[in-house]
């Protein structure tokens, strides 16, 4: 009954607020914010341990900034804030968007709003944080003193800041996880952001005057931001107040619902590792795996079209086909040969730090070493080929018997090589109710795919859910928390939240504290429910798959009567690019994924009498031109619109315009330009004195200075086949693709 009440009385306001209060964008002094004190309700919380309201409204923010105009490019000086915006938005119905030019008019707008509203907590979203927050918090520490709480996921990253008036202010891009422009465009919302509006480099002052198309564009930014999440709420069936902080959260709220449902935890604790099990585990966790084919670094390959076969959802895939450590891990008492483990890989998993002993590749054509560097305990007379080791003396590392398969088919090692610290398990499938959940969401993303369109919305936050899924299985048991001290850009960081000591610009864990009693926290918590070794496991299988999808260009490449180097040109995670495919050895690969789904199972998910399978390799981007220079460095000339795009860690995907639309360019030494990138590196700059003005009265705070950066290209060093003193040009056996003997 008195929810049907609290109905009507919404109705009464959206109804009015639709019907009688048109929607404007005024400056914030020109606002009657009586109609937020007449017309917004407020509910008490749910939940056993939340107290207090909220306000039923979506309030989004931003800021734009300029510095002085007499600052060289290259000058870092105080940015100032010029102009911000505050959209208010209920009942589905944009209500105004307020703007001004000071900070301290921002704050008065906050403190207006406050007043206004009769609930306790008001939540104010900003897309990216973190860059406002810098230039605001002085602004409102003044006005509404040090925050009483505040979640950070590093230094001046924050995702949360509370205040004692029960204003709360959150981070939307955490919550998207992509710039406002995209997720506007995935929701497909009435506003979008209006890109090319602002001219960046244009000075401003505050109390200056906007031009129509500069309203244009702070107006939007806030409008769809706060559209964005009024959709994301109908589409979860959340309100403002039970809305997550992060996009994994929309899924770690569902796992732990049916985790409950299955006794979730009681299976996790049966499974739980041991603090120094889970210490183990977290030096064999190793990540995806990026290389280029050292053969051909810097090679324009031009001959055939290079291809990209890519995995459907590779994680979900791993996730769902294989069977994982189903109970504690047990020391086995001895130290074993590789091979005892490799024998017994498809009963047991096995966990242990491998001594290698003159270990080296077994075929030096081989484009893909797989043993990691960065993760070996120690070493000696390594040659390393991109961060992968090609041979070596003697080195020591932490695996699973997945990754130990691969090396095993790559490696050859001398006889005293051994395995120590040797533990081992069975296993088993994941539990079912977490394997279906995770069928769901790839079978929802395949029905919406057609719709996307028509419920764009739903459609991607469907991408979503099934992209996030991993990032549970490695959460961190044991997290630092990182603790804001209200001196200029000085934070703390420790386990527990203790603010007695702190250490400038220091940002390493605080081992004062017992990680034990920390680690006896997170398996003692009833919404721990996913064990770590599912993650490792996951990856490790996923690192197996793409090698056997390397397996998959033919061995040897065939130029008249010589054998050359496989064509695997690059490898990335979860996918390889070659212009050299086995099109048999592919269909046979996805064969094996379809039999690894049905035996757990699952089969495809049909639409439109379309099959969709998790794993298999589906083709993706095709080049005429294509280059490697190394691990997150290659690019290449599609033939779906002939134009040059890159991908290369640090350069944005515009960096491909530096190239001038010749492939030629892309070479060791190569400077992006940071103008027409749009990279930019950032300077913090914090106020010794606190809040001033400056010559132009401007009201400055801390602030940022963002600045173009060049990026220089490097490229891996090329080693030349030729000149590799093991092997020597062979003639090409076209039957098995062996060469003959030398």
């Amino acid at each position: 009954m008195q929810q049907d009440k609290l109905y009507k009385i919404a109705k009464v306001h959206s109804d009015y607020i639709n019907k009688y209060h048109k929607y404007k964008m005024l400056r914030y002094d020109q606002f009657d914010y009586s109609i937020l004190t007449r017309n917004i309700m407020y509910y008490k919380k749910k939940g056993k341990f939340q107290k207090g309201s909220y306000n039923d409204v979506i309030i989004t923010a931003d800021t734009e900034t300029s510095k002085d105009a007499a600052a060289s490019p290259d000058e870092t000086l105080p940015n100032h804030v010029c102009a911000w915006t505050i959209s208010i938005r209920a009942y589905h119905c944009n209500i105004v968007t307020l703007y001004g030019t000071r900070p301290s008019e921002m704050m008065q707008t906050f403190k207006r709003i406050r007043e206004a509203l009769k609930g306790d907590d008001i939540y104010i979203y900003f897309h990216n944080l973190s860059y406002d927050y810098v230039f605001l918090r002085l602004f409102l520490f003044d006005a509404f003193g040090t925050p009483v709480k505040q979640l950070n996921t590093k230094p001046h990253y924050p995702i949360m800041i509370g205040f004692e008036n029960h204003i709360i202010i959150k981070d939307s891009l955490i919550l998207s996880g992509c710039k406002l422009e995209k997720w506007a465009s995935d929701l497909n919302v009435n506003h979008k952001k209006a890109v090319g509006s602002w001219q960046y480099d244009k000075t401003r002052q505050q109390g200056e005057s906007f031009t129509r198309s500069e309203l244009h564009y702070i107006e939007n930014d806030t409008l769809a931001l706060a559209e964005c999440i009024d959709a994301l709420c109908i589409n979860l069936n959340k309100n403002i107040n039970s809305l997550v902080y992060t996009a994994t959260g929309i899924v770690r709220e569902e796992v732990r619902e049916r985790a409950k449902q299955n006794n979730g935890h009681r299976d996790f604790l049966r499974k739980a590792l041991t603090f120094e099990q889970f210490i183990k585990f977290q030096k064999l966790y190793h990540g995806g795996y990026s290389h280029g084919n050292r053969y051909y670094i810097g090679d324009m390959i031009t001959d055939d079209i290079t291809k990209c076969r890519d995995f459907a959802s590779s994680y979900p895939f791993c996730l769902t086909a294989f069977k994982y450590p189903d109970s504690k891990f047990i020391e086995l008492g001895k130290n074993v040969k590789p091979s005892y483990i490799i024998n017994n890989s498809d009963k047991y998993a096995f966990i242990f730090k491998v001594s290698f002993f003159n270990i080296r590749l077994k075929d030096a054509y081989m484009p893909m070493p797989p043993l990691q560097a960065s993760k070996c305990e120690s070493s000696i007379n390594m040659e390393v080929d991109n961060g992968r080791i090609i041979k070596a003396g003697y080195c020591s590392i932490y695996m699973c018997e997945q990754d130990l398969i691969v090396m095993d088919k790559y490696y050859k090692w001398d006889e005293q090589t051994e395995c120590s610290e040797v533990e081992f398990t069975t296993k088993s499938y994941l539990p079912r109710w977490f394997t279906d959940y995770i069928f769901e969401l790839y079978k929802k993303k395949c029905e919406l795919k057609p719709l996307s369109k028509q419920d764009p919305v739903a459609y991607a936050l469907a991408k979503s859910r099934v992209n996030s899924v991993y990032g549970l299985t490695v959460q961190r048991s044991i997290r630092e928390e990182y603790i804001e001290v209200t001196e200029p850009g000085e934070y703390k960081i420790n386990l527990e939240g203790d603010t007695d000591h702190f250490e400038s610009g220091e940002y390493r864990q605080d081992f004062d504290k017992d990680m034990r009693k920390e680690y006896e926290k997170y398996l003692n918590n009833p919404n721990t429910v996913l064990n770590y070794q599912i993650g490792s496991y996951c990856t490790a299988y996923a690192f197996r798959n793409l090698f056997e999808l390397g397996e998959c260009v033919n061995k040897y490449y065939k130029a008249g009567s010589l054998a050359y180097p496989p064509h695997w040109y690059y490898s990335d995670t979860d996918s390889c690019y070659s212009d050299d495919w086995n099109e048999d050895l592919i269909k046979q690969y996805n064969d094996k994924c379809k039999q690894l789904l049905t035996a757990n199972g699952y089969g495809p998910v049909i639409v439109n009498n379309k099959e969709y399978w998790l794993g298999i390799a589906e083709p993706d981007a095709e080049y005429n031109e294509f280059v490697v220079l190394g691990s997150k460095r290659y690019a290449g000339r599609s033939t779906e619109d002939n134009e040059l795009h890159i991908t290369v860690a640090g350069v944005p995907k515009t960096g491909a315009k530096c190239l001038k639309n010749d492939l030629t360019n892309f070479r060791k030494d190569f400077i992006f330009d940071g103008k027409t990138t749009g990279k930019l590196s950032l300077f913090y700059i914090f106020s010794p004195e606190g809040i001033y003005k400056d010559d132009n009265g401007n009201e400055i705070g801390d602030s940022i200075d963002l600045q173009p950066c060049d990026y220089e290209l490097d490229a891996v060093d090329k080693y030349d086949y030729i000149e590799t003193e093991d092997f020597c040009m062979e003639y090409y056996d076209p039957e098995d693709f062996n060469l003959y003997e030398c």
